[in-house]
């Protein structure tokens, strides 16, 4: 009795289980030797998408099948896609800061925010800077815009001047 044991076999979305499988031995030069083609079947650990799992829990995920379309790792889970609140690095879901609504990658800098908080710059406030910034609110988000030339200062509307620049300063 000849006992095979095949290593990195990959559990697929597209397997499904069936006996009409065959393994063919040949030599290293590729003259064929022997196949056997019933009494085989292959097992996993792991359920789909799992690449690697928790001893005994095959659907509590450690790592993920990189080639199939849930390939991103969370809280022992394989994802589709991230949470919002979340970025991708490394097939990994990584919160952002907790100010943020999105991220980039890093997770500091904001993209977008809560509601009722404001993005300026590349994080969120509870209000813009008064007389640099006005809030603004569109289809897009909610974010601060900085007053433009000739104001030094504005309301309501960032070229609605509440003070001016200087002429020296332009």
């Amino acid at each position: 009795m000849v006992q095979v044991t095949l290593y990195g076999l990959v559990n697929s979305l597209k397997a499904a289980p069936t006996d009409s499988f065959t393994i063919k031995v040949l030599t290293s030069d590729g003259y064929y030797i022997l196949s056997q083609q019933t009494g085989l079947s292959i097992t996993t650990d792991c359920d789909y998408p799992c690449l690697t799992c928790t001893p005994g829990k095959p659907s509590s995920c450690l790592t993920c099948d990189k080639t199939s379309p849930f390939s991103l790792y969370l809280n022992n889970q394989c994802l589709h896609t991230c949470p919002s609140n979340y970025y991708t690095a490394n097939y990994r879901c990584i919160q952002c800061d907790p100010v943020c609504a999105t991220c980039a990658v890093g997770g500091s800098t904001c993209l977008s925010c809560y509601l009722n908080d404001y993005l300026s710059g590349n994080t969120c406030v509870r209000q813009c800077l008064p007389n640099v910034e006005v809030p603004v609110v569109n289809a897009s988000g909610s974010f601060c815009q900085q007053c433009v030339a000739p104001c030094a200062s504005c309301n309501q509307r960032p070229d609605k001047c509440t003070s001016c620049l200087t002429v020296g300063s332009l």
